[in-house]
Parts: C-alpha cells; sequence; structure tokens
C-alpha cells in the first residue's frame, strides 16, 4: 500500500485535546502523558516515536528549539521546530532514564 492508503483523515478537535490533557493527570503514565500526547497531536508522531527519544534527539537553545525522530514507521528521520507548547511542557521527565546517553 502507498502512504496516501495509510494517510489519516480523522484529526482530534482542540476541544478533545484539551480533554486528554486534563485526563493525563489522573492516569498511571502521568509522568510523560502530557508531553506524549502533545509530542502527537502537533507533532505527528506515534507512542513508539515519543518513547524512543532520547536527549541527543532534542536541541534546546536561544537560537533553536529542534526535535528529531530517529525511529520512524516509514524509517525515515524527520526534525521538527519544538511548538511552543511542547516546550511549555515538562520535557525532563521523558528523557530522564535516557539523560546519559
Amino acid at each position: 500500500m502507498t502512504e496516501k492508503n495509510h494517510e489519516r483523515k480523522r484529526f482530534l478537535s482542540p476541544e478533545q485535546v484539551n480533554q486528554l490533557l486534563a485526563a493525563a493527570p489522573n492516569m498511571r503514565s502521568s509522568h510523560y502523558l502530557p508531553l506524549a500526547i502533545l509530542l502527537a497531536v502537533e507533532h505527528g508522531c506515534n507512542r513508539q516515536e515519543a518513547l524512543d527519544l532520547k536527549w541527543s534527539d532534542v536541541i534546546l537553545s536561544e537560537q533553536e528549539n529542534l526535535i528529531t525522530f530517529q525511529r520512524t514507521k516509514n524509517g525515515v528521520t524527520r526534525t521538527h521546530r519544538i511548538l511552543l507548547r511542547v516546550r511549555k511542557t515538562s520535557i525532563p521527565p521523558m528523557f530522564r532514564s535516557h539523560s546519559a546517553d
């Protein structure tokens, strides 16, 4: 199947995203779930792409705010500017187990 056949036609509304974010603190994975939700919604990554992130995939500086998804489902590495709502979310908990890399 072509990539066009895998294209998603349904998206969450802003209200649905806000409902997910509001419910996230009550979940077992509350320490990283808000960031994972925002990475999925705003950067189009899937769960595994978010969980595979390492500090070396993130550049946070005065000049640049970039995130690189290395292991994507189609095998193509992609880099995005980190969007404001993602930057404002607590990034460090997502990477604590990988910070020694």
